[in-house]
């Protein structure tokens, strides 16, 4: 037996996975909905971003755990928003998920 050779192994702990399928639908004038699938069984919970121009993203909130789905509220008539999202834990964050845009309608 030469166990005293044996060195020992520590798995680092990891972010969580990212979220998957995400999917924006605009429900009125002024909301948008965001439906996502959860991949992790690690998160603390979700953060999502929004933009008006694809490249300067705005952390609108955190979500709790198991989340999967968001409305995203108060937004303008007849503009275009491309939205992103990711989840986190106690050792850092996801991925982004592939980015989404919905327009809202002008009616």
């Amino acid at each position: 037996d030469n166990t005293a050779s044996m060195s020992r192994v520590v798995e680092a702990a990891a972010a969580p996975n990212a979220p998957g399928s995400l999917k924006a639908a605009a429900a009125s004038k002024s909301q948008i909905n965001l439906t996502w699938a959860d991949n992790s069984s690690d998160e603390t919970g979700f953060k999502v971003e929004r933009s008006t121009d694809g490249v300067t993203y705005t952390q609108l909130t955190t979500l709790q755990v198991n989340s999967t789905s968001y409305a995203s509220t108060s937004l303008s008539a007849g503009k275009k928003y491309y939205f992103r999202l990711r989840s986190y834990n106690a050792n850092g964050n996801s991925a982004y998920t592939a980015v989404v845009t919905a327009t809202t309608p002008t009616r």
